[in-house]
């Protein structure tokens, strides 16, 4: 279990040294560089996001702490440490930026999200332990859609739930299964430019497309390590042109589809070099 978590974790960490931090193109990737103990150090570093200045927000999840690092890899702050307190965390996983710069961080162990603005002053929070609406067993991943609405991947209760962005509840969909708009421990959460919103549904092995009301649009994958298969996927993020990238974590690798889910191309193999 350990060792699957570390795997998952690595792959999340590929994203932030190879896909928000290269020159693309259509089927080629250029490694710049990395950031390593020294610079700015992390301890299992498991989701990232973006500013429009290009700095990058880090969530550390067993350093319990967030880092927001310049594009050149400076560290400009942190903050957060072990606890339950306001701005204090037990394994946080996810984050995601609003139009504003307000950071929204899925406080996993404590079972909340937690806002912050861009300099790590505590705003807001809400949820706690439980089923009903508005209660979360381990979120994990968290999107915004361009209207400001707060998506958050409630990964053992096996749904997908929608807040305000000052955490009022607005409605929810999924449950354990399979079939179409069910759920096997969703991880990762990913908004479009249109506001669909896609799912890292892990151990189904796929990924699922939505809109924003919880009506499902389109689905691809199956367990396995072609190209447009997947083990595991933990990570996805979709860029302004539609394209969706997939963190492919126990294949090592990140693939790129487009919005229907078509394979374009893929990188990354088991290592520890760059671009591994």
């Amino acid at each position: 279990m350990l060792k699957s978590f570390i795997f998952r974790v690595i792959l999340s960490f590929l994203i932030l040294i190879t896909f928000t931090s290269i020159a693309m193109s259509q089927n080629q990737y250029t490694f710049l560089r990395s950031w390593h103990e020294g610079e700015t150090a992390f301890w299992l570093p498991s989701d990232i996001a973006i500013d429009n200045s290009g700095n990058i927000y880090i969530v550390d999840s067993w350093g319990n702490r967030i880092h927001k690092v310049a594009p050149n890899g400076n560290l400009l702050i942190e903050w957060g440490t072990y606890g339950f307190s306001d701005g204090q965390f037990v394994l946080p996983f996810g984050i995601a930026l609003d139009a504003s710069g307000n950071v929204y961080i899925t406080d996993t162990g404590n079972q909340r999200i937690q806002k912050f603005d861009q300099n790590g002053n505590f705003l807001e929070k809400w949820g706690m332990k439980g089923t009903e609406p508005g209660r979360f067993n381990n979120p994990k991943g968290v999107a915004i859609d361009s209207a400001g609405s707060i998506y958050i991947a409630d990964s053992d209760n096996n749904r997908i739930q929608k807040f305000s962005s000052s955490g009022n509840f607005i409605l929810q969909w999924g449950k354990e299964g399979s079939e179409d708009r069910q759920f096997k421990n969703p991880q990762g959460l990913a908004a479009d430019a249109s506001g669909n919103i896609y799912v890292a549904d892990t151990g189904n092995h796929r990924i699922q497309k939505f809109g924003q009301f919880g009506n499902f649009l389109a689905k691809w994958g199956t367990e396995g390590l072609d190209n447009g298969q997947f083990r595991h996927p933990y990570g996805v993020s979709a860029d302004k042109s539609g394209n969706v990238y997939v963190a492919d974590s126990e294949n090592y690798r990140i693939q790129k589809f487009d919005s229907g889910g078509r394979f374009l191309s893929k990188f990354g193999s088991y290592g520890s070099g760059f671009s591994q």
